[in-house]
């Protein structure tokens, strides 16, 4: 990462910070001496960095709450409305009991994750919030997080709490000023996205080859000596499937011969059952490889590690990869770890290398498995041999 003096946005610099002999240089957001975090976008992308900036604020607002312990409720805020009306005797009745125990979840969420911002410098939950200047606005902002983050049933969860909330508080008897106006009222209850034209694969219509474009984007946005970008190449010069990925570590590096050797997690218990034999594997570990792996803290057992150390596992794996994905501006939904096996195949046919070659390092049996993974890369040498040949079409023959 390079130096740049006076960033346009304040509190913006470059920490260098030292582990075990290596050097590494963070883009972090300091402001007034307090440390808010690190920072993943590129340092001229403004937009990416002021996101980022919006986020830790919020989170370091959250923490300093919840350190301050359980606060008294402001009176005619959003959350002592709330309050009222789960302590309403009509909406006490026992077959509203589970219904009113999952409205009471969703508004904890909303007051404990969201914030709203009341000047330059100061954000206010939710629930200390007014409830008689809640807007459309902040109900689609409410509703928006969760659309955003992939799950449109709690969006529409969180606007149909907020708009029976206020339909109670319009009737109430029990208040002194009752409201005349829901803010929920003229919102849209979902937002469908539709993805047009979306690549698909024909081995399971689901898993798309990632273009070299998208692994370009993935490696600009995160450097060497990032855990993504680590990520991204232990896939990419292993061609490995993500159980083996996230499985590698030092263990499994024979140094006499630079190859990491383990054996292959997919039916490995069937194999146990059924007495056969493992599946040993022995992959090369390339320079570029080798380079991203010491440019990265890894861990003991495995070379990527969660934040507190330990060895990933599947689901936590991936829903740190879902993360890092939606850093990106714009970066497809539909590129996995499967895509990226996929694409070191087709790279691999594209260099030239043989069908008994590409068996043998993705550990495939049958020559029928490389038609399906290099099916991308299979059209791109016709369209290649099309291109060297289509200047014969005219030659008069003798």
């Amino acid at each position: 990462m390079r130096e740049k003096q006076g960033h346009p946005i304040t509190g913006v610099r470059i920490k260098k910070t030292t582990s075990k002999g290596r050097v590494y240089r963070n883009l972090v957001y300091e402001r007034e001496g307090v440390y808010y975090g690190k920072l993943y976008s590129d340092i001229d992308d403004l937009d990416g960095l002021n996101e980022e900036i919006r986020l830790l604020v919020q989170r370091k607002a959250l923490k300093n709450a919840s350190a301050d312990g359980a606060q008294k409720t402001v009176p005619n805020s959003l959350a002592w409305l709330a309050q009222q009306y789960f302590e309403a005797p009509e909406n006490k009745l026992a077959k509203k009991r589970k219904t009113l125990n999952d409205k009471r979840l969703i508004f904890q969420s909303i007051f404990q994750s969201e914030f709203v911002k009341v000047s330059p410098k100061q954000w206010m939950s939710f629930g200390d919030y007014p409830c008689r200047k809640i807007t459309a606005h902040h109900v689609k902002q409410i509703r928006d997080s969760k659309l955003n983050a992939g799950f449109p049933g709690a969006a529409e969860n969180r606007l149909r709490a907020i708009k029976e909330l206020y339909n109670w508080a319009m009737k109430a008897g029990n208040l002194e000023t009752p409201l005349t106006f829901n803010p929920a009222q003229g919102v849209e209850r979902q937002v469908k996205v539709k993805i047009t034209s979306r690549p698909r694969c024909k081995c399971c219509r689901k898993h798309h080859t990632w273009e070299e474009s998208e692994i370009q984007q993935w490696e600009k946005f995160y450097p060497i000596g990032t855990k993504p970008r680590l990520w991204l190449d232990l896939h990419l010069y292993t061609g490995l499937r993500i159980s083996d990925v996230e499985r590698l570590g030092p263990p499994m590096v024979n140094r006499e011969h630079n190859c990491l050797e383990f054996v292959e997690y997919k039916n490995q218990t069937l194999n146990e059952r059924e007495g056969n034999p493992p599946k040993f594997r022995s992959i090369p570990i390339l320079p570029e490889l080798q380079h991203s792996i010491d440019r990265t803290p890894t861990g003991i057992h495995t070379f990527l590690v969660t934040q507190s150390g330990t060895p990933y596992g599947y689901n936590s794996l991936n829903n740190d990869i879902r993360k890092w994905r939606r850093r990106i501006v714009g970066f497809p939904e539909y590129c996995t770890s499967h895509g990226l096996r996929k694409a070191a195949c087709c790279r691999m046919m594209l260099a030239g290398a043989s069908d008994a070659v590409l068996l043998d390092v993705f550990g495939w049996q049958e020559v029928s498995e490389i038609k399906i993974y290099a099916e991308k890369a299979i059209r791109e040498k016709g369209i290649r041999s099309v291109r060297d040949n289509i200047h014969l079409i005219g030659i008069k023959r003798a």
